[in-house]
């Protein structure tokens, strides 16, 4: 019998998932069963188990913490990065006497099940060290670990029996069939409900208040990579929460969608949450892929909205830089929305881009940003807008790039026509100046 892995809930953050496959590695030849992210039933509720290993020696409750830089700690609480939460020690050790409970309720008894902490990063280390009976059960991924795990000394009771081959498989298969449906992730009193479609560099889901069921909100996960120093990460973090302050001066428009916070995952420094509002409605992607002509009365609609919107910004100094339909929201309640800032440049030119991804190039892009010799300003947002009414007028596929040859045969009047062409220039300098002088042609042109 060599090691199994069983997955018992999706959703493993990315510090168990390095656990995991390290385990899988160093206990490839012995016999045994891996659960991750496995939820015991408790109560009324559940308790989360990062990692839960049956092997010869018993059960092994494993809680994983994917921290950066210092922990201080105590036998109660630990500290780390601002973050005071109860000691990890006295959680698992918790939790590993409820799985204990569950067994010798099932007449599985003198078996050994014990809980310890495993620091996946090497950069983590403690600044005031925990008490001794604490600071043993915690480990790094190291021999020392497997040691723990494979040896006698770790045991709950020095009478435990090891288990054989059979009874491995049966406690798993007991644990198994006793597990619940995890709870739904809560971030910052919003559950994490079902998944959305994806966006670039991070995930997306529907999230639900707790006490107010009616209120929903979109939340955002970014997976934080590609940092290699401790420095390098606090800068990329505390760079995306400058900017989101910087944003957070656009949050009185009515057509920007609102940010409600953005906070970190208190198990992995590698992963962050961003809460927005909820749009009821679609997005102008959404509506044109569903093959519905948008006439010229609601293209102008909304550009114009979207223009007024880009002048509110560049006037903050904020470049959105990845206007695409996808980032335009149409409401149910006729009113239109931009979204999605994630690569925006803020004043003093630093980028939202915290996941370490670059710009996303595709059809909406501005020459400029394509060759990566100028910076994005106002007029490469204009372009983005240009591209976006192509799509509209000419009902083009996304994938399909822009053709300005194309721009006489759009079903629109030749003066929406001549500013379109102008949007679409290669050349900055010959595009229009501000979106303020874009959203005043087109008031122009909804007047006509």
């Amino acid at each position: 019998m060599a090691l199994t892995h069983i997955p018992a809930a999706p959703g493993a953050h990315i510090g168990e998932q390095i656990a995991r496959d390290f385990l899988a590695r160093e206990l490839a030849g012995s016999r045994g069963v891996l659960l991750t992210n496995y939820h015991h039933p408790a109560g009324n509720g559940t308790e989360e188990i990062d990692l839960l290993l049956i092997n010869e020696r018993g059960v092994w409750l494993l809680e994983v913490k994917h921290w950066f830089g210092r922990i201080d700690a105590d036998q109660v609480h630990w500290l780390h990065s601002s973050h005071r939460s109860p000691s990890p020690v006295g959680v698992i050790e918790s939790k590993a006497k409820s799985v204990s409970s569950t067994l010798q309720s099932a007449g599985l008894t003198n078996i050994s099940v014990v809980g310890l902490v495993v620091l996946t990063r090497h950069e983590a280390r403690f600044g005031t060290e925990p008490p001794e009976h604490h600071r043993r059960k915690v480990f790094r991924l190291t021999r020392p670990l497997i040691d723990a795990l494979t040896g006698t000394e770790y045991r709950y009771r020095p009478s435990n029996h090891d288990l054989t081959p059979t009874q491995i498989q049966h406690v798993a298969d007991l644990l198994v069939r006793r597990k619940v449906d995890p709870e739904r992730r809560i971030v910052q009193s919003y559950r994490v409900m079902r998944e959305l479609e994806p966006g670039e560099g991070f995930r997306a889901y529907e999230g639900q208040h707790i006490r107010f069921p009616g209120r929903r909100s979109r939340v955002k996960q970014y997976q934080i990579t590609g940092f290699a120093t401790k420095a390098e990460f606090d800068a990329a973090v505390s760079r995306f929460e400058q900017d989101m302050r910087a944003l957070s001066y656009l949050d009185g428009h009515p057509q920007i969608v609102r940010a409600i916070d953005f906070v970190a995952d208190p198990d992995s420094d590698d992963t962050q949450w961003l809460l927005l509002e909820w749009i009821e409605g679609q997005s102008l992607r959404d509506r044109l892929d569903d093959d519905i002509p948008l006439d010229y009365q609601e293209q102008l609609r909304i550009l114009r909205s979207a223009a007024r919107v880009l002048t509110a910004c560049h006037e903050q100094g904020v470049i959105h830089r990845n206007l695409t339909p996808a980032s335009i929201y149409l409401a149910d309640d006729g009113s239109v929305k931009l979204g999605d800032f994630d690569f925006a440049r803020v004043a003093g030119g630093q980028t939202i881009a915290i996941t370490g991804k670059p710009l996303t190039l595709n059809k909406y892009t501005a020459q400029e940003l394509r060759s990566g010799f100028k910076p994005a300003d106002e007029r490469s947002d204009l372009y983005s807008l240009g591209a976006i009414w192509y799509d509209m007028a000419l009902r083009r596929p996304a994938d399909e790039p822009v053709m300005l040859t194309s721009i006489e045969q759009a079903p629109l009047p030749q003066d929406a026509r001549d500013i379109l062409r102008l949007l679409l220039a290669p050349q900055p300098h010959k595009r229009p100046g501000s979106a303020r002088e874009v959203s005043d042609w087109l008031e122009l042109l909804a007047a006509a």
